[in-house]
């Protein structure tokens, strides 16, 4: 039986290393065209634009990695069923179940290697593949990525700040909005603005309309081209809250979103995307339950290319179930860990009606 588990893990990783070899050279040729002008016009140099990709090469096998396991796993089964090995092997009494946990095992040791590299390689490698682009390439100061977006705080005087981006380096946000809650959290007073830059030792906004409220009724509204308001924000609260959740292990991440809970400014962004970095490498083993019956089925029983196409398509609209739901998390309409594990969830409940379909 080892022999037999042994043949089918080394056909599985045979096929796996071709499928990730083809899915990364073509994300990387995608994306070299898709950034080229850009290479041409800040005239970066070749190892530049050899460490940009090289940077870029743990994010891309990260993102890959649910359907670079579904794809090697229809290859393996689909081969074994067009020339006749699985009824073989089904006729010496060995279930679909044997046959499937050398593939399971293997799946699941390239998702812990995946979520291992996901925690210690990916935000160092993110970090310095924004310093590439952004300071060798297209020749910017040297901020890595200076510019935060979605930015939500709560500050001490109970006023609600939303900030659709915010560049740390020159103190200026776009799309303010802020908030005075009275007694109750009963709003007082709205602003929003198209943007807003620290100013000596106030911030000045730009653009916006002005309104105040009492008892829950509008009682003030106007428009300002330049307005400065009796609201205080600090630097040290916007640093807090902009940083770049991607650039974070889960540690840190934990830790981040433990200190806003302290704080009473939770961050949804980030509590969806630390549950996100378990949900996802894992995210592969359950596409490899899902590809095993998937490819035994009697429709596509031995039709490779059928197999190969289904199999990126299922993978392409996981991936978009996937942005969905994390999406929907990071807009507060689902719980974080919900939306991080919902697409798993469903994926991984149609490949056990699947398994539990096919005849053994």
């Amino acid at each position: 039986m080892q022999i037999l588990e042994r043949y089918i893990g080394v056909q599985f990783l045979k096929y796996y290393g071709f499928a990730l070899l083809v899915f990364v050279g073509m994300y990387v040729l995608v994306e070299f065209f898709e950034r080229v002008d850009d290479f041409a016009e800040y005239n970066a140099a070749a190892w530049d634009v050899l460490r940009y990709f090289i940077y870029r090469l743990p994010l891309i096998f990260e993102q890959i990695g649910p359907v670079s396991l579904l794809v090697p796993t229809t290859i393996t089964f689909t081969l074994l069923a067009k020339y006749n090995e699985l009824t073989a092997m089904k006729a010496c009494g060995v279930s679909l179940l044997r046959l499937s946990l050398p593939v399971l095992g293997l799946g699941l040791v390239i998702s812990l290697l995946t979520l291992v590299a996901a925690e210690h390689l990916s935000p160092w490698s993110l970090k310095r593949f924004n310093e590439v682009y952004e300071g060798e390439i297209k020749g910017n100061a040297p901020v890595p990525s200076a510019e935060k977006s979605d930015i939500y705080i709560r500050t001490e005087d109970n006023v609600l700040w939303k900030i659709k981006s915010y560049n740390t380096a020159r103190h200026l946000m776009h799309g303010v909005s802020f908030f005075v809650l009275g007694d109750g959290d009963q709003l007082l007073q709205r602003v929003d603005a198209a943007a807003a830059q620290l100013k000596g030792k106030g911030w000045v906004f730009y653009l916006g309309r002005e309104r105040r409220f009492r008892d829950g009724a509008l009682v003030h509204s106007r428009e300002f081209s330049t307005a400065i308001f009796p609201v205080k924000i600090g630097l040290s609260d916007l640093s807090a809250a902009a940083v770049n959740v991607k650039e974070m292990t889960f540690r840190e991440l934990y830790e981040y979103t433990q200190a806003l809970r302290e704080k009473g400014r939770a961050s949804l962004e980030a509590e969806v995307d630390m549950h996100a970095r378990i949900s996802y490498p894992f995210a592969g083993l359950v596409m490899i339950l899902f590809g095993i019956p998937f490819s035994l089925r009697p429709e596509r029983s031995g039709r490779l290319a059928l197999g190969v196409g289904v199999s990126i398509f299922v993978g392409f609209v996981f991936w978009v179930l996937f942005s969905l739901s994390v999406a929907l998390g990071h807009g507060g309409k689902l719980p974080p860990l919900v939306s991080a594990w919902a697409a798993n969830l469903l994926a991984g409940a149609v490949g056990l009606y699947l398994v539990l379909s096919v005849r053994q």
